[in-house]
């Protein structure tokens, strides 16, 4: 096994320390949260061997970034999680070709937009993803893509793990 992604959730990370002393392979995490400077302190903690940002979650490419050097200060390999559609992975691996990653997630289920969106296609060779060529994120929409596919109220990202109740105006971290 490579290494085990989110097992915890984005709400136990206090166990996280506990997991990474007994999995037998290195732990990774950091995919659902929000901001650059908690995973950093995340990192700092001694929470994973691998953090995830998700740039279109994390706040764009310059805190992925800001990620991506936080894990060469602690010794953590940072692994981009692509699991959204192809904005999602463009913006991440442009981040992760920007920031040196050497692995990235790649989404295993089939879906048109992926590469209906692309103005070229991702390639590979000899297992790595090559650096795309077109200028931007390479990202075409037209009205047409639009059309046919329009927005569904289920489409919505829902975390597996139960959250402790929200308490107005104040951040929890579990």
């Amino acid at each position: 096994m490579r290494f085990l992604e989110e097992p915890l959730g984005p709400a136990r990370t206090a166990e996280y320390l506990a997991l990474r002393r007994a999995a037998g392979c290195p732990v990774a995490g950091g995919e659902t949260v929000t901001t650059a400077q908690e995973l950093l302190e995340r990192m700092a903690s001694g929470y994973y061997d691998l953090v995830q940002p998700d740039a279109t979650v994390v706040g764009g490419l310059h805190q992925t970034l800001a990620v991506f050097a936080g894990a060469a200060e602690h010794g953590v390999d940072a692994v981009v999680h692509c699991w959204g559609r192809a904005v999602c992975q463009a913006a991440n691996y442009h981040a992760a070709f920007a920031g040196g990653g050497r692995l990235a997630e790649w989404p295993m289920p089939r879906y048109p937009l992926r590469s209906e969106l692309r103005v070229e296609p991702f390639h590979l060779e000899e297992g790595r993803l090559l650096p795309p060529q077109a200028p931007g994120l390479g990202i075409r929409l037209t009205a047409e893509t639009e059309r046919r596919y329009t927005f569904r109220d289920d489409a919505v990202y829902r975390c597996a793990t139960p959250m402790p109740p929200a308490v107005p105006g104040r951040w929890c971290r579990g």
